[in-house]
């Protein structure tokens, strides 16, 4: 036999016969007498099943949700011994650091000394007592009961971790009743790790000879906040995962992500930028947070950068503001470490607005349409203005006009409300838009953005009674300065214009795609510029009259204003006055040269008492006369 036979069976070395391992035999016995005659009766037949090579199976058993023994993170070690055990020894442990055996919690009482000690259990009585085979204390039909011989607990080293996780016996030793050793082997009856090609699946139980892998896998994660998970997908838990807590770069643990702070990075460009944060890092001086800058406005505050020391009433960068900041380059403001405000201890970021315009932040990292982020707001604002953008509430149209359309992350926006009231933006993601960049105009009629800035919705706008297209260009004039322009995208369409003074009067033109003329446009409603101002305005191209005319007075009677509209088809020298019953001119309203167009003039006869009058106005050769009644 040798070793080979030692693999599948006992061989008795003289006779050459032998008994396979975990078989059983059956027998009879025949008497023999010294003559050598057999009795003519055989016994009674009786069977017996041989041991296998290991007279002892092992199991452990990984319970991190405690669903066998009730003990969450338990590991139980259990034998199948087909003889005494007097005592053992083992050593357990993990494939990982990331867990770790932190107490023995059980043992077999029968061997009462039992005690685990820097990995390594060890088990006996002191009284000489020994654990019973399982076939004598569960009968035949129980002989491959386990037997629990050590439960332990083990617990988590560090957090944030998610593993496929093992854990093994090794260097065990197990004594017989006898003190001797008895083989000991896992409890599979697999043939995997047979290298003879001769195992049958079934028939080899605790066979050492194919080698022994006493051993168990989990799955098993821990969160930051210490919550443990066990199962199957626990291994694939992590960042994300619902109600998994992790550490963002900030060392705050919670399982949302949209309170992780990151490194904030906003774009300027030389000039005015409008912008706000929606995050912001522990330090929000105004030193820290705009470094770089030229100077900053907020609303009623600011500060300007003298050569590395920033001077004025801005001092701190609040979250519910929005700033102008000049740069005189392009550069980026970066922000290491910074914290979401609107997810932050104190919550979403609350709006006290007043009436009329305020400068605010848009908290939210995720863009929004207007209407969206606003929700019930909206009914208290009149009109919002970004950067060289701006949306107003229509009722004709049914909702917001204009080229601003959504809120983004990083940028300011100014208020404009009809009373006080307060409010928080919706957070829920609403339509996620986008904000649409503003198509540019040929640079000739460009302009340079300014924090001075106040829009015209031009609601119409016609030439030759036809309404523009749009290729066609609206330009807005300070004087016979560009201020402003926009390529007409529909009733609506907001008009910028910058770097006025309070009273200017701000007038257009249309370039017309059409011929390539640059048109002058009539202005029917507010020109008046006023800072951060909205206007709603309709235009129209300039009426060139042919002849000479007066329009009638309006009103007439009147008390104590009339206007009167009068036409020039050419460059000529006008007068116009008024005159009483007797002929005698009470007041010259007009005398001077006058080119091409229509005019409106209004007289004013507070001074003048109740009467009859008479308007004549004289254009090169044409003479018109109009009379009015002054009623007090």
């Amino acid at each position: 036999g040798g070793d080979a036979g030692l693999a599948y069976g006992y061989v008795d070395p003289d006779g050459g016969w032998g008994l396979e391992y975990a078989t059983e035999y059956c027998y009879t016995v025949t008497s023999v007498n010294p003559a050598g005659r057999e009795s003519n009766d055989a016994s009674t037949e009786s069977c017996s099943t041989t041991l296998p090579p290991s007279a002892i199976g092992l199991q452990v058993t990984a319970d991190p949700s405690g669903a066998i023994g009730g003990i969450p993170n338990a590991v139980y070690v259990h034998m199948v011994n087909l003889w005494w055990v007097s005592g053992f020894q083992f050593d357990i442990a993990f494939d990982t650091d990331e867990v770790a055996i932190a107490a023995l919690v059980g043992f077999n009482p029968t061997l009462e000394t039992t005690q685990y000690v820097n990995g390594t259990t060890m088990g006996f009585s002191m009284e000489g007592n020994m654990i019973n085979p399982t076939w004598l204390d569960y009968g035949p039909d129980g002989a491959l009961t386990p037997v629990l011989i050590a439960a332990f607990v083990f617990t988590p080293t560090t957090t944030e971790f998610s593993s496929d996780i093992t854990v093994s016996l090794s260097d065990w030793t197990f004594g017989g009743d006898e003190g001797e050793l008895v083989f000991a082997c896992d409890m599979t009856d697999s043939c995997d790790a047979d290298q003879t090609g001769s195992c049958t699946a079934g028939t080899a139980p605790f066979n050492h000879f194919y080698g022994c892998d006493v051993s168990d896998g989990f799955e098993y994660s821990v969160d930051c906040s210490g919550e443990q998970y066990s199962g199957d997908g626990a291994a694939d838990l992590g960042k994300y995962s619902d109600g998994w807590d992790y550490t963002d770069q900030c060392g705050e643990c919670d399982d949302d992500g949209l309170t992780d702070c990151y490194d904030l990075n906003i774009s300027l460009y030389e000039g005015a930028n409008l912008i706000s944060f929606p995050a912001l890092p522990t330090d929000v001086s105004v030193e820290n947070i705009f470094a770089g800058a030229d100077g900053v406005i907020g609303e009623g505050v600011g500060a300007v950068n003298l050569d590395g020391t920033w001077i004025g009433s801005l001092t701190e960068v609040s979250q519910d503001a929005g700033y102008w900041v000049k740069v005189s380059e392009d550069t980026d403001l970066s922000l290491g470490d910074a914290d979401p405000v609107s997810y932050d201890a104190d919550g979403e970021v609350s709006y006290d607005i007043h009436y009329g315009n305020n400068l605010i932040s848009y908290p939210l990292i995720s863009s929004q349409s207007v209407a969206d982020a606003l929700g019930d707001a909206a009914a208290n604002v009149y009109a919002l203005a970004g950067e060289g953008v701006a949306a107003l509430y229509s009722s004709d149209a049914g909702g917001w006009v204009g080229s601003l359309v959504a809120f983004e992350g990083g940028s300011g926006y100014w208020l404009v409300a009809t009373g006080d009231f307060r409010f928080s933006f919706n957070s829920n993601g609403g339509s996620l838009a986008k904000q649409k960049p503003i198509r540019a105009v040929p640079e000739v009629y460009s302009f340079s953005q300014s924090d001075q800035q106040a829009f015209f919705f031009v609601n119409n706008a016609t030439i030759r009674g036809e309404a523009l297209t749009s290729e066609d260009i609206i330009i807005a004039y300070n004087g016979d300065q560009i201020v402003g322009s926009r390529y007409w995208n529909g009733e609506f369409t907001d008009v910028p214009a910058m770097d006025a003074k309070d009273g200017d009067k701000i007038s257009f033109k249309v370039l017309d795609a059409s011929s390539g003329e640059l048109l002058d446009m009539e202005t029917d409603g507010n020109v008046q510029w006023i800072k951060d101002g909205i206007e709603v305005v309709n235009l129209t191209d300039v009426f060139l009259p042919t002849e000479v005319s007066l329009s009638n007075a309006y009103p007439n009677p009147f008390n104590p204003v009339t206007m009167l509209t009068y036409d020039v088809p050419s460059d000529m020298n006008v007068s116009m006055g008024i005159y009483d019953v007797r002929g005698r001119l009470v007041e010259e309203l007009v005398n001077d040269m006058r080119e091409q167009g229509r005019y409106e003039i209004t007289w004013n006869a507070d001074q003048h008492s109740s009467g009859v009058y008479m308007i004549k106005m004289t254009a090169g050769t044409a003479v018109k006369v109009q009379k009015i009644m002054l009623v007090k």
